[in-house]
């Protein structure tokens, strides 16, 4: 209760202080007003007695003889005509000065500063222009200083006064409360002690007595908080085992005191000491989180088939010897990192082989032109092919790129009429080749933007064209089977070799490289059609037999309805003298 006291009447006494500061700089910036204000109506005066002629100098020494002030005549171009104190012609130019830079601007210009010339502080007030005179008045600071002296006698009393009469009250009031509190204290004590059937003493003051309550709900509640808090940390186990990372806590003499179900899973069997705990690297991240009390994560691979493990190890704040792990499977995020940096790269390879081309043919133009403008022409074909599969890969990239950022589109299209169009659009190539292209194709609504299955279709009908030999056939349908829409695109062309199945909706694989760059393939052309598929739920396959051709086909969820009133669409285009159907 002493030290409280102290620091009562520290504080106070330093209130009283800052309010005594605060009410002397009030009262003084009052008085320099007040004196401002008196100098202007002075100023006025003398403003109106220099209209008259009349020596200025001499007029200026009387007046300020009579308003106990110096006054000074300034022209509009800084000159002094006239001073009280000072020979004009022996002053400054007073342009610079604050007050009269204001007077110039049509204020009432004022200004507080140290004076060379009387050698002390003084309040400065110039009027506006009148006559192309300034007239300037200026008192010492001092007759303020003066009063304030006297207030300050009287303000420091006051505080003296209060300050004693405040302790002598905050001793008293101490005094009144030290006893019931004293009772509290007590009462807390056992409380803490495990005691929670104590009754607290009611007390007259109001305060004291609402905190004895307040102390008698906590006894009776605690004893019902342990029990929640007995259920809480249940309820945490049960959370922290369905967490899909595992978790580990390392005591500081190396004791493993915790490890959830998943920790199980990611690490294997969890031994009792952690110099037994596998695989090492685990180990030398707890102790490397000890010694240098922050997190240290390492990147593991366990088990077989193999397994990444990210694993951190965290120190506690208060005790940097305990140690939190968390270990993480990441073997899906490492395999789509590879895919990532195996897409970058390919990407790279497969822009430089078209960029190299340009760029040798561009070359070997420029000298054709000059030397053999016969084979400029040659030259000039080549440079337009390989920027022609440049601009094809960069177009199937941007599509593949828009497929993969953006959402799917909310609204719908005729599948059918997007077949057909897009096999009228090859119509001409395959003829060039001598390829039957037949479809047979229901009248069919399907959700997606139009221009996603458009790229679709052109993809799959372009590869089959591709890779099928002239006198071959290429055979679209699409169905509509209860619950699912079915596009199937047959070719008979060279075929796929088992080995590559699996793997011919990847980016940039090729079964036949050599071939793919020889037909202007990009690579890419399956993976957007995967990507379609997916897009809207679907799913596609592959079936292949070398040198029977090859199966491919698109099976997408049964949203919307077969279009009932439109009849199947028949779009035939074959060679003269083809067998298709």
């Amino acid at each position: 209760m002493g030290r409280l006291l102290s620091w009562f009447a520290v504080v106070f006494v330093t209130l009283l202080v800052l309010v005594a500061i605060l009410v002397r700089s009030g009262v003084r910036d009052a008085l320099i007003d007040q004196l401002a204000d008196d100098l202007v109506d002075k100023a006025a005066l003398v403003q109106l007695t220099l209209d008259f002629e009349g020596d200025a100098q001499e007029l200026v020494r009387a007046q300020a003889e009579v308003l106990n002030a110096r006054i000074t005549v300034i022209g509009i171009d800084g000159t002094v005509m006239a001073d009280s104190v000072s020979d004009p012609l022996s002053m400054d130019d007073h342009s610079d000065r604050p007050e009269v830079m204001a007077a110039l601007l049509g204020e009432v210009g004022r200004s507080s500063r140290y004076s060379v010339t009387t050698d002390e502080n003084r309040l400065y007030v110039a009027l506006p222009p009148a006559n192309d005179r300034i007239i300037r008045l200026s008192v010492t600071e001092s007759k303020i200083s003066d009063e304030l002296g006297a207030l300050t006698g009287t303000i420091v009393s006051a505080v003296a006064l209060v300050g004693v009469l405040g302790s002598l009250a905050a001793v008293y009031a101490a005094s009144k409360i030290a006893r019931p509190i004293a009772a509290l204290t007590d009462t807390a004590d056992r409380v803490a002690g495990g005691s929670l059937d104590v009754v607290p003493r009611r007390s007259s003051t109001f305060e004291l007595d609402r905190l004895g309550q307040a102390i008698g709900r906590m006894a009776s509640d605690l004893g019902r908080r342990i029990s929640e808090s007995e259920e809480e940390r249940e309820t945490l186990e049960q959370v922290l085992g369905a967490l899909p990372e595992g978790v580990l806590l390392i005591e500081p003499d190396d004791r493993l005191s915790y490890a959830n179900p998943p920790a199980r899973d990611l690490l294997g069997p969890i031994p009792q000491r952690l110099a037994a705990l596998a695989p090492a690297a685990v180990q030398r991240a707890v102790r490397t989180a000890r010694t240098r009390g922050e997190v240290d994560a390492v990147v593991v691979e366990i088990g077989t088939p193999t397994r990444i493990v990210s694993v951190v190890a965290t120190p506690f704040r208060e005790d940097r010897a305990r140690v939190l792990v968390v270990a993480a499977d990441i073997t899906e995020r490492h395999r789509i990192e590879a895919m990532r940096r195996d897409f970058v790269a390919d990407a790279s390879h497969e822009l430089k082989t078209p960029i190299a081309s340009v760029l040798a043919s561009s070359e070997a133009l420029q000298l054709a032109l000059g030397r053999d403008p016969e084979r400029a022409a040659s030259f000039a074909a080549q440079v337009e092919s390989s920027a022609r599969r440049l601009a094809r890969i960069v177009e199937d990239l941007l599509d593949l790129s828009r497929l993969e950022a953006s959402d799917a589109s909310d609204g719908s299209c005729r599948l059918d009429l997007v077949v057909a169009e897009e096999v009228d659009r090859l119509r001409a190539r395959a003829v060039e080749r001598g390829i039957a292209v037949s479809t047979d194709l229901e009248a069919v609504s399907i959700e997606g933007a139009s221009s996603d299955w458009a790229l679709a279709v052109r993809n799959l009908c372009e590869n089959a064209i591709t890779y099928t030999d002239t006198g071959g056939e290429v055979a679209i349908t699409l169905k509509a089977p209860v619950g699912s829409i079915e596009l199937k695109v047959v070719d008979t062309g060279t075929g796929i070799p088992t080995r590559s199945l699996s793997r011919v909706f990847e980016r940039f694989y090729r079964v036949d490289v050599a071939r793919s760059r020889d037909t202007g393939g990009t690579g890419l052309g399956l993976a957007i059609v995967r990507h379609v598929a997916e897009r809207y739920g679907g799913t596609v396959s592959v079936s292949s037999e070398l040198g029977r051709g090859s199966s491919f086909r698109v099976v997408v969820p049964m949203h919307g309805a077969v279009v009932e009133e439109a009849g199947p669409l028949q779009e035939v285009d074959n060679p003269p003298g083809s067998s298709a159907q």
